[in-house]
């Protein structure tokens, strides 16, 4: 007799129905499903597009949620299924026996609304079983905000690559040669490899280019890390070795407006990275840091360090294989952040172990290396190899008052967010310093207590919308505030409000003056105009 799967009641943080409520909110408030929540009716039993759904959650990192019993077109409100128990078991079987390999998702039913809905958290295969390939038709499925979408063979082949260490960066590349490496990077290189203490440090410089990989084993051909790295102009023969660059339309409505400053990048890994930074700086605004005497500091939107610690490893931790050689590293600006994209997903890492101490890890561990010594025209290093550049990029943030990068993993690219805005000043950083505490709060919760002691409320859609997580993670956090004695929360469900709690003390609104240390954004004219005032009022 075959085995038939459990139905249990939800586990998950806080009561079952408000685990499931905050889900359903996320759905309803945005009119859509989420990247991690897949919704349907299931009043008419089970779609077929469902097949393609556990296919793209089970190829998502960290998996997803499939909910029956609410319907879409009727704003996500319950409907009554005739039996939910034989819908879940139906449900199971096509996860074991329509998708390959088979998958086993923990199905529950729970109680919400007057109704009852069925749950299934699909988890996601392990890296060596990935693409979750659809029997039917051979097909795999990624995961999107505007649901599940058919994977390319160049896409599927990411995940296939992925299954153990990749070494398409130390592969040969066709019509290349000695000649094509740039003399300057190349002897900035060999000298750095001379300071380190190795039998190296006394080999001749073709030594050092053959045992670094960057000269591949016939000693004529660079290798792909080699030529990326201290290439001439590498995109003469592997042209998606580069960057485009690009500033999103400032206006929505005008539709004839694709997008501003569009750029290709290209050049050695180090000179693309420096090109990036003077791009970024001439595409967003300054902030004028106001000191102790009133004067005004002009400094970059975002902190250099950061930005480029960031650019640095889209650079360095892309997909080099050939499945992903027509397609670039992607740096963008909207009005509300800096968005950076590399080909292939995380490697060897999950989203929430990046940053942690212990050393880097590498889709490329050639390019890595040949990194770990390289060093742009000005002398400035690339990486430091020791895997401190996210931990780097936090730290510079935070100490601008900026909120910390959301990274998005969906296995087939890798993509960092980065608000454009700053939220904290000086006054706030030495209000929350003295709050009980304090270090056991994410950077999140520390910018929304800001704000709440501002008077502002936050919903689970506002949290997750501003600092780009999803609901499950806002209200975790929310939650946290609470437990902390920090916040309060009214109301029920969809409707609870976040707000500060009483004793904590209140801050005006910022008058029109900038206190001592206070971040002004401006326009490009911005400082000039602050020193003009200096001295007093003017008329326009």
């Amino acid at each position: 007799m075959e085995e038939q799967p459990e139905i249990t009641d939800l586990e998950a943080v806080g009561s079952p129905d408000e685990a499931v409520a905050e889900m359903v909110d996320s759905v309803r408030q945005d009119n859509s499903d989420t990247t991690a929540v897949e919704i349907k009716s299931g009043s008419g039993g089970l779609p077929d597009s469902l097949t393609a759904t556990i296919s793209s959650l089970s190829n998502r990192p960290g998996g997803g949620t499939i909910i029956l019993g609410l319907d879409e077109s009727q704003g996500f409100l319950p409907v009554h299924l005739a039996n939910p128990a034989v819908l879940a078991r139906a449900l199971a079987d096509r996860a074991r026996k329509a998708v390959d390999p088979p998958v086993t998702p923990d199905i529950q039913l729970v109680p919400f609304e007057r109704a009852t809905l069925v749950v299934a958290r699909v988890p996601e295969l392990p890296t060596a079983l990935k693409p979750c390939v659809v029997r039917r038709t051979g097909k795999s499925y990624v995961r999107s905000f505007y649901g599940d979408h058919s994977l390319s063979e160049q896409e599927a082949e990411v995940f296939r690559s992925a299954r153990g260490q990749p070494a398409f960066d130390r592969q040969p590349v066709e019509e290349s040669s000695v000649s094509d490496l740039d003399s300057t990077l190349t002897s900035l290189f060999i000298a750095e490899v001379r300071n380190q203490p190795s039998r190296l440090a006394t080999m001749s410089d073709e030594e050092i280019l053959f045992h670094k990989a960057v000269v591949a084993p016939d000693r004529t051909r660079l290798t792909l890390a080699g030529l990326y790295a201290l290439g001439t102009y590498p995109q003469r023969l592997l042209p998606s070795l580069g960057v485009t660059a690009s500033v999103l339309p400032g206006d929505p409505a005008n539709e004839s407006l694709r997008s501003q400053d569009i750029a290709y990048l290209a050049g050695a890994l180090p000179d693309m990275l420096d090109a990036a930074m003077p791009w970024i700086r001439r595409n967003t605004s300054t902030r004028v840091v106001i000191d102790g005497q009133g004067h005004g500091r002009s400094m970059p939107q975002y902190p250099d360090e950061a930005v480029r610690e960031l650019v640095a490893n889209a650079l360095v931790h892309r997909d080099l294989g050939p499945h992903m050689q027509s397609v670039s590293v992607n740096l963008r600006l909207d009005n509300e952040r800096l968005i950076l994209t590399n080909p292939g997903g995380l490697w060897g890492i999950t989203v929430e172990q990046l940053g942690r101490v212990g050393g880097g890890v590498s889709r490329n561990p050639t390019l890595y290396e040949i990194c770990k010594f390289l060093r742009t025209r000005s002398g400035a290093r690339v990486i430091e190899g020791i895997g401190s550049g996210i931990i780097a990029a936090r730290r510079s943030l935070t100490n601008a008052g900026m909120t910390p990068p959301r990274f998005m993993d969906n296995g087939v690219r890798f993509t960092v967010l980065l608000p454009r805005h700053t939220l904290l000043d000086p006054r706030d950083l030495a209000w929350l310093a003295q709050l009980p505490e304090v270090d056991t709060l994410t950077d999140s919760q520390k910018h929304a207590l800001a704000r709440m002691r501002r008077g502002e409320t936050w919903t689970n859609y506002t949290y997750r919308t501003q600092f780009s997580m999803d609901s499950v993670e806002a209200r975790r956090e929310l939650v946290g505030l609470v437990q902390a004695g920090l916040a309060v929360a009214d109301g029920e469900s969809r409707g609870r409000m976040y707000r500060i709690a009483s004793g904590l003390g209140a801050r005006d609104s910022d008058s029109s003056q900038p206190s001592t240390g206070s971040v002004v954004h401006t326009t490009k004219n911005g400082a000039a105009l602050l020193h003009l005032l200096d001295t007093g009022p003017k008329t326009a």
